[in-house]
């Protein structure tokens, strides 16, 4: 099964996500508040504004597990250990996509 996480994107490229190849329910993105880069826009088809893309919180959350879970803020925190966006991009990516955290 193919999986993508799109995280601190300034754009792919493209408007329409079929172009990424990559099955529409399998196809998320993070987008943490306090990152300039996601918010630029520099390359064009930001997968922040989407309807195609699964929108994944970046915020403090709780897991499936009943974890709490640490927010990003910036654009270096999306790997943090024990975050919201980095539970999400392993869900993902593990194809499990019913324990992703949706915005």
């Amino acid at each position: 099964m193919d999986a993508a996480v799109i995280f601190g994107s300034p754009g792919i490229g493209t408007s329409d996500a079929g172009d990424l190849k990559v099955p529409s329910d399998m196809l998320s993105n993070s987008k943490a508040d306090g990152d300039w880069a996601a918010k630029s826009g520099l390359f064009g088809g930001n997968p922040d504004r989407n309807p195609d893309i699964t929108q994944l919180e970046t915020g403090a959350a709780t897991n499936t597990y009943g974890e709490s879970l640490s927010g990003s803020d910036g654009h270096s925190e999306y790997q943090v250990n024990g975050s919201t966006s980095q539970w999400n991009n392993a869900a993902a990516i593990a194809g499990h996509p019913e324990d992703r955290i949706k915005r």
